[in-house]
């Protein structure tokens, strides 16, 4: 009997795991944000482009090919271009399939309904699973990657140290978070390998396969490594990621438990006291419940321990980000800690598995619970007023009703970032030119090069670069902010804007003008 309510619980975990995530993206539709154009549109280069592309770019490539298969068994018209998160949202399908089995058996069932409950409760799930981005993946390959090494520290089984290659290895792939993440998980197995209490023959077994593991890890990522050092140097010369600031900092606190998103201002979130109280409560019920766990470290030493190493695996990759970002270029971004995020949610199972029996330590658990599911509602509600605003179908009929009698887009340097990715995306009919100059090969996007007069803008639209606009017929115009002394407004007059899209529909000047 218990068996089967066993069964009948991870079955309805599973479906609503395969469900929610699947309504968030109906409730997000087809408002892609810039990344995520990036990513479809790179999706549709081939390998070698990919390749290519990402070499030039500050991620790796893993993700982007994976994408790639998927759009050679489903390849979705402008209008469905959502239903590319699909590729994303299998990547938390994975994860749980992570808790039924391996976490499962490593670390029992309660931890595995507690990972599966909180991954999807957690409230910036509403954004990071159902997102044209490597996180989810991010997110997969590492909580493989801790499971298998804890697999390989327990029962040194070939099996466990294959899969842990793999999972470091394609962690490595998809995010470099991820892979200081992996590396620092991997150094953690050398120092517990080695204070192991067994037999000589045993520990040379285990260091063996250690150095086995690392060495084909270290083959393995060899034909990227180059392309890592010349992105180290690029982006030592010039990255967008500006130093943290304060506000980014405190909302690095609650990012896991906050209802925006990621391109949404801190400060202002900072200030909602609400919402602040719901945050700073579950942070602190959190912090709570790790003590009350704590308390009870005679009977679960080992659950207790791991969960600190979950906490350590997260926090050693973050102090080597920060001494960077100190040192030598900002590379800290509040985003990127969505890749540890399983870790997190692992850690925190763990402590909350470790509990005492007793009722009241299991008030804690369930205000935080509580609170978690009163996060996640407002996290949805967010979603759904942000996508009322931001109609993707609307702005789509704005732009096809501002430019239906226009041929031609021109960007100037400063315009060319905004929605090019829009534009690439569901506008390809356009004829594309940069207005800039030869010696401005740097000023528009840091994913282009220029070839002859063409400008390869990839993974966006093929653009032809002119150093002036010289037409007859009406164009569309963009840029950041039209200025009066603007070269432009010489020859050409404003008829028309659409300021949402920095879109000016111009003409040529008569002898009235």
């Amino acid at each position: 009997m218990l068996k089967n309510k066993t069964t009948l619980l991870y079955i309805l975990l599973l479906f609503f795991g395969l469900c929610i995530p699947l309504i968030l993206n109906c409730i997000k539709g087809n408002a892609l944000h810039y990344d995520e154009a990036y990513s479809i549109l790179l999706a549709k280069d081939s390998f070698s482009g990919i390749w290519s592309v990402t070499a030039r770019d500050v991620h790796p490539p893993l993700y982007y090919f994976g994408l790639k298969v998927f759009t050679f068994l489903f390849d979705f018209s402008p209008d469905s271009y959502y239903l590319y998160r699909i590729y994303s949202i299998t990547g938390y399908w994975l994860c749980l399939l992570l808790c039924v089995f391996p976490i499962r058996r490593l670390f029992g069932k309660k931890v595995s309904f507690l990972v599966m409950i909180l991954l999807m409760l957690i409230p910036v799930s509403v954004y990071i699973y159902a997102n044209v981005r490597m996180y989810s993946w991010a997110m997969f390959f590492l909580l493989g990657t801790f499971a298998y090494a804890y697999d390989a520290y327990k029962n040194n089984s070939l099996s466990a140290w294959i899969k842990l290659s793999v999972f470091i290895l394609c962690a490595m792939y998809t995010h470099y978070y991820a892979l200081l993440c992996g590396f620092w998980i991997f150094i953690l197995l050398l120092v517990f390998l080695l204070i192991k209490k067994t037999d000589k023959a045993e520990k040379r077994k285990y260091i063996i396969n250690y150095l086995v593991s690392g060495l084909v890890v270290s083959v393995a990522y060899m034909p990227w490594l180059y392309n890592l050092l010349n992105q180290m140097k690029e982006v030592t010369d010039n990255y967008w990621i500006t130093g943290p600031q304060l506000k980014e900092i405190l909302f690095s606190l609650e990012f896991f438990f906050s209802p925006i998103g990621f391109t949404d201002q801190y400060g202002a979130f900072l200030k909602n006291i609400p919402v602040q109280l719901l945050l700073c409560s579950t942070l602190l019920l959190m912090v709570y419940t790790i003590y009350l766990a704590a308390k009870n470290y005679k009977t679960n030493k080992e659950n207790i321990n791991t969960g600190i190493i979950c906490f350590v695996a997260i926090v050693l990759p973050l102090m080597s980000v920060f001494i960077y970002t100190a040192s030598v270029k900002p590379i800290y971004s509040v985003r990127y800690l969505a890749c540890y995020l399983t870790l997190f949610i692992l850690g925190m199972s763990l402590f909350i598995a470790s509990l005492p029996e007793r009722k009241t330590s299991k008030y804690p658990v369930y205000t935080l619970f509580a609170l978690l599911i009163i996060g996640f509602g407002l996290t949805v509600n967010a979603l759904a007023q942000r996508n009322g605003k931001e109609n993707a179908k609307a702005i789509d009929q704005a732009v096809e009703d501002f430019a239906k009698d226009c041929d031609y887009v021109f960007y100037s340097n400063e315009g060319a970032i905004s929605d090019l990715n829009y534009l690439s995306a569901y506008h390809p009919e356009y004829t594309y030119y940069l207005v800039t100059s030869n010696d401005a090969k740097k000023t528009a996007l840091p994913f282009w090069f220029i070839s002859g007069d063409t400008v390869l803008l990839k993974p966006f639209t093929e653009i032809q670069k002119t150093d002036k606009i010289a037409t007859e017929a009406r164009f569309i115009y963009v840029t950041y902010q039209l200025d009066k002394d603007d070269p432009v407004l010489e020859n050409y007059t404003v008829i028309d804007s659409l300021n949402v899209m920095n879109m000016y529909k111009m003409t040529p000047k008569t002898n009235k003008d």
